[in-house]
This record gives structure tokens, sequence and C-alpha cells, in this order.
């Protein structure tokens, strides 16, 4: 398969978010790789209910990431059909990233590589990031080194992407309203 069918497919199966149910793309891609290549293929829920979908080759240090999701069509039902014009592709999800993941996945079965992991992950476009969140939680991201992220940049690299932080403060003292600081051991606010 070429990536235009692999896109043109991709693109008449809908994964808006909201509400942001990517079984039915998940799905797809889950066979198109289990019946076309000889990578190994995990299908990992999530705990919104949502799905991913894990494809590993030999013994992966280097991971490629897609999400699966787009933006809402809002009331245009022709996005859903891919649509050539002055050279160019277009459709609801062709450069955020169904596109990419056209392309990447008309090369795994073309020139299939070796020690890679492909992460086809949920929720990406509304923020909250369940998919690849389930996905660093799992056993899954052990051991791996790098990887790409195909967000689209102009074609420039990005060194870095949007990601989660978490960190941890502790304070010292007692606990109490800025109403009553007497609580806290602290002379009372003047009134202005």
């Amino acid at each position: 398969m070429n990536p235009v069918e692999i896109l043109s497919r991709l693109i008449s199966i809908s994964s808006e978010n909201p509400p942001g149910d990517c079984t039915r793309i998940a799905e797809y891609v889950a066979n198109l790789i289990r019946t076309r290549t000889k990578a190994r293929v995990a299908r990992q829920k999530t705990p919104d209910g949502n799905v991913n979908i894990i494809a590993v080759l030999g013994r992966p240090r280097f991971f490629i990431n897609c999400h699966l999701d787009t933006i809402p069509a809002g009331s245009d039902r022709a996005v859903y059909k891919l649509r050539r014009k002055n050279g160019k592709l277009y459709g609801l999800g062709a450069t955020d990233v169904k596109g990419p993941i056209a392309a990447l996945l008309s090369a795994l079965i073309h020139i299939p590589p070796r020690d890679l992991m492909l992460i086809f992950s949920c929720d990406e476009e509304n923020g909250k990031n369940t998919g690849i969140r389930a996905f660093l939680a799992s056993r899954y991201a052990r051991g791996l080194a790098a990887g790409i992220v195909t967000e689209p940049t102009l074609l420039n690299v990005v060194r870095y992407h949007p990601g989660v932080g978490n960190f941890e403060r502790s304070f010292q003292g007692r606990a109490a309203h800025a109403a009553y600081p007497a609580l806290a051991g602290l002379p009372p606010a003047e009134l202005a």
C-alpha cells in the first residue's frame, strides 16, 4: 500500500477529540501492521477506556510516536474525504498527524526497520494526554533511550515537546488562613 491509499483510509475514520474515541482508527492501524509486517502488536487500554497501539520490532531503544485523534470537524463532513488540490492533499488530520501515520505505516510495510517501537497514542488533542501517560507508566516504556514525536513543525527539527512535569515541595510551619494569622503564630494583620 502506498501512503496516499493509507492516508485516504485514515482520514475516512473519525477520531475527533472531543469526544476522543480512537477505537476504530486504532483497530485499522493495528490490523494493517498485523497483516503487512512482522511487528508484534499490543493493544494498550487507557484508564479512560480508550486505546493505544504499540508495535515492536526487535529490541527497541528508540521509538516513534503518532497520536490518533484529530481536532473536531465541525459541520463540514467533506473533511472525511481525502482531496487533492494544487498538488497538495487535504482532509481532517492530514497534517496533524494522519499524514505522518500514513508515511510511517507505508515505510514500515516496504522497508521493515530493526529494533524500533511505534506508539500510536490516543487523546493528544484535548491536552489530557491519557494515551501517552498510560504508555509512559507501562512496561513498554522501560529501556527506551530516545524518540521522535510526529507533530507538524514546518519541517523544523524541534528538540522538545510539551510534556508533563511533577514537582514536590515541602514547607515548614503551621497551616492557617490569611484571615486568621494568629492560628499560625503570626501577629494579626493590620486593617487597611
